[in-house]
């Protein structure tokens, strides 16, 4: 059955995941050595079996009812992805084809056929030397880990099937899908000068790159900036569905604006204020109120978010919205700031000592940034509760967060002076019902790297249990920094 065929790891089954098939001799798993995180990568369990890849494929498509994948092939992969997608092009958003070649030729295939049946085990060993030209640390882990079965473990059989598929192949493209092709200048399986010449595709030959291209950083980085794209879609869509209910449900996020509004000084001149992260508004009422002669330029991403903010300040015309995405706009904004400020925001950066960089950058010389963020001991009880129930270890999106040293060291890189101060904030609730329901109205929920939690009847009951025994109730704490720096000394 397909489900025992492919391997689905890691990833939300709303988003769309990426389907790597791997090229001749190798298994799926191969493209662990990738080591991408936060990717939901789905990939054959073992050998490919080029006369059914295709069917199984789009059966498995169908039983997890997605909408579009993204395909990924190397080498011998690629073909059968450039096959499926010109069987389906429906279900493929975007198709990404490593080191394929135009064709194979009989008298190669013969060869590489004869000195295989004569000697699997030594062959191979020469030819994973060679894909993994250039490529010595992943070739040892390949070698001596988790992936050494690949030299004990081959079907004869399905390697010939592969290379009989090779031989008759002939890649061209009808499926209008748009196409990316990474090639490796160093690569001696699938020479440059034998690329596959596909019309409309947009090619990328690597300079240092060998056979074994899926190892190559501007893969990587092709692959990590659409797991971050994808990430911040999924926050942004959990925030944008709670814009309704989170005012009711945000007392925690309250509590902190009221309190982080006092910390701001009267005693010097703000003429102007960025927040980033404004949500429903609450904290840009506040802001507006102390300083209401200062220009406010308040940053969301979410567009339901800001019309909620928007209501609550519609008087006020120095008040600025802007709908983006904060870590986008503050690598290109061009204007300064005499103050920056946000109220549990940043913990869903990508990359804090980067935002913090450019956040020092935007500051004019005596301006400071002052802000409020949760830690990943945010919620611990839920993750400890879920770990018990579940009986595997369960990490929350808080368990991602930024710790104090995270943001201690950002801060001493990127401005003069500054300090972290740290609070935890206990939170009860009636039941384990109004605790789930609490997360779920502020939209922190947020992103998780594994699958949704099927929370059933009985894990409920043990969730019960399980707050009971431990809290006393249904219990939860808040990990809270409270961030403070300034661009100059004085």
């Amino acid at each position: 059955m397909p489900e025992d065929i492919f391997i689905y790891r890691q990833g939300t089954r709303s988003s769309e995941p990426i389907v790597f098939l791997p090229g001749w001799g190798f298994a799926g798993s191969i493209i662990e050595l990738a080591g991408i995180k936060g990717v939901p990568w789905v990939y054959p369990a073992d050998l490919v079996n080029p006369d059914t890849l295709i069917d199984d494929l789009s059966i498995f498509f169908e039983e997890q009812g997605w909408d579009r994948i993204i395909l990924v092939g190397w080498s011998m992969g690629a073909n059968l992805a450039l096959d499926f997608a010109n069987s389906f092009p429906h279900t493929v958003k975007t198709l990404v084809l490593l080191a394929i070649r135009q064709s194979w030729p009989k008298t190669e295939i013969e060869a590489i056929r004869n000195d295989l049946l004569k000697d699997q085990k030594t062959f191979l060993a020469s030819f994973y030397r060679k894909c993994f030209l250039g490529y010595k640390e992943p070739f040892r882990r390949f070698s001596n880990g988790a992936f050494s079965h690949h030299f004990e473990q081959n079907n004869v059989d399905l390697l010939l099937r592969g290379l009989d598929y090779l031989r008759d192949s002939n890649p061209s493209i009808t499926c209008g899908v748009p196409v990316l092709q990474f090639h490796g200048m160093k690569d001696i399986i699938s020479p440059v000068g034998q690329i596959a010449e596909l019309p409309g595709a947009h090619r990328s030959v690597l300079d240092h790159a060998g056979h074994a291209v899926f190892l190559n950083q501007e893969f990587l980085n092709f692959i990590g900036n659409y797991a971050q794209n994808r990430k911040k879609e999924t926050i942004k869509k959990s925030f944008s569905k709670a814009a309704q209910t989170y005012d009711s449900y945000a007392i925690t996020q309250k509590e902190l604006a009221e309190d982080l509004v006092q910390r701001l000084p009267l005693d010097k001149e703000i003429k102007s204020i960025l927040e980033i992260g404004c949500g429903t508004g609450n904290y840009t009422v506040l802001l507006s109120q102390k300083f209401p002669d200062a220009c406010l330029e308040a940053l969301d991403f979410s567009q339901e978010m800001i019309e909620k903010a928007r209501v609550k300040v519609t008087n006020n015309t120095t008040v600025n919205f802007v709908c983006e995405d904060a870590e986008s706009f503050l690598a290109k904004a061009n204007q300064c700031f005499d103050v920056i400020t946000t109220n549990s925001t940043m913990q869903w950066f990508e990359n804090i000592e980067t935002a913090m960089g450019r956040i020092s950058n935007l500051l004019r010389p005596e301006g400071f940034f002052l802000g409020t963020v949760f830690g990943p001991q945010t919620l611990a009880e839920l993750g400890r509760a879920l770990s018990a129930v579940m009986k595997r270890k369960i990490d929350l999106a808080a368990s991602s967060f930024p710790s104090r040293i995270d943001f201690e060291q950002s801060l001493a890189k990127h401005f003069a002076s500054w300090e972290v101060e740290e609070k935890f904030i206990k939170r009860r609730y009636d039941s384990l019902h109004d605790l789930i329901l609490h997360i779920k109205r502020t939209g922190a929920t947020g992103w998780r790297d594994q699958s949704p939690l099927l929370l059933t009847r009985s894990r409920l009951h043990g969730l019960d249990q399980w707050f009971a025994e431990n809290c006393g109730g249904y219990g939860l704490s808040y990990q809270v920094f409270f961030l403070k720096a300034c661009k100059d000394k004085g």
